[in-house]
């Protein structure tokens, strides 16, 4: 019996020994192909990434100068100034889902659909999210076009914000619209004469041809924001 339990003691003490020298091979080895830098590397990567603001597209000068032949007084500043100041409410309005403070920049129509589906998510028990230290480090002019309706300036921003603790860098689209045609999207109070109520149809009037009163033409006024979208 002696006997036996030697021989077992022995083997174990062998597989413990043989275990022990295996581990130390294989950190050697891990060691020796260099997979420790690679996952430092990678991790590295992943920090730099969430810290690093996200490139934009670099044709805004080809767009400007559409956008200033249609509509010589448009303020290319004022309008970038705009959109970045926007940003901030816009991802207040998501974490409280309170929009009140963003339906005088957008169209009714993506305010309700913003507050709908904020308020749906909470019905349907979702996680909440809250968007925290918001910086717009850029905003540029990526795309413009026009069609009988409207005339859509696309903007693209560079954006960074905390949701849940983590830092996060992303690209958005914001879609800027000016209405050409009275009603389009139901959007009437954007191209009304502030005198006697009738609609602007024509793009950049400066006289009312109902009541040949000047037509106060703000940018806030005149322009919306239609969508807001997440690319990267």
């Amino acid at each position: 019996m002696k006997i036996i339990l030697l021989v077992a003691a022995g083997a174990l003490l062998a597989i413990i020994i043989a275990v022990a020298l295996a581990a130390v091979v294989i950190k050697k080895s891990l060691k020796s192909s260099g997979i420790g830098d690679i996952l430092s590397a990678v991790k590295q990567a992943d920090a730099d990434q969430m810290s690093t603001p996200k490139s934009l597209s670099g044709t805004e000068p080809v767009y400007r100068d559409m956008i200033l032949k249609d509509f010589p007084e448009f303020g290319i500043e004022l309008a970038r100034s705009y959109i970045k100041g926007f940003l901030p409410e816009y991802f207040h309005a998501v974490s409280s889902g309170d929009v009140l403070g963003i339906r005088d920049n957008c169209t009714s129509q993506f305010a309700d659909s913003l507050e709908s589906g904020i308020a749906s998510k909470r019905l349907e028990g979702a996680e909440s999210v809250e968007f925290t230290a918001v910086k717009v480090h850029k905003v540029v002019i990526s795309g413009y076009k026009r069609t009988n309706e409207e005339a859509l300036i696309t903007f693209e921003a560079a954006v960074e914000y905390r949701n849940g603790g983590r830092l996060s860098q992303h690209k958005y689209k914001i879609l800027y619209v000016y209405f050409l045609q009275f009603g389009s999207r139901g959007e009437n109070e954007s191209l009304k004469c502030q005198n006697c109520g009738a609609p602007i149809t024509s793009i950049g009037a400066k006289v009312c041809p109902a009541c040949g009163e000047a037509i106060e033409a703000s940018i806030e006024r005149t322009w919306k924001i239609i969508d807001v979208i997440c690319e990267i």
